[in-house]
Order: C-alpha cells, then sequence, then structure tokens
C-alpha cells in the first residue's frame, strides 16, 4: 500500500501540518497533501474518532 501514498520528502514547502506523532507513519513522515483519503468506519465508535480526526486535518 505505500507504493500508492508515493514517496514524498519534506521540502521547505511541504512542513508539518502539525499532527504529530501522526504524520511519522506516513512516508517521508509527511501527511500527503494535495491528494484523496479514504476513510472507514465500522462502528459509531469508530465514526466519532475518524471525524474528530477529519476535523483536526481540516482546521490546520
Amino acid at each position: 500500500m505505500l507504493h500508492l501514498q508515493g514517496n514524498q520528502k519534506q521540502t521547505d514547502e511541504q512542513l508539518s501540518i502539525g499532527l504529530g506523532k501522526i504524520e511519522s507513519v506516513f512516508p517521508g513522515e509527511i501527511f500527503p497533501k494535495g491528494v484523496v483519503h479514504e476513510l472507514i468506519s465500522n462502528t459509531a465508535e469508530e465514526a466519532t474518532c475518524t471525524s474528530g480526526f477529519i476535523s483536526v486535518v481540516l482546521g490546520s
């Protein structure tokens, strides 16, 4: 799956968006921007967490 995310390298133009440790799991430790992300929630609890995550990303 990582090959679908691309191999982004951090440059001056691609700075952290403030997600902390979450960004470290992505290739190059950069949350990919300008792409489509699919988030799947199977329960109400997961949907709540997913909504919170989306809120943080959109607020960045």
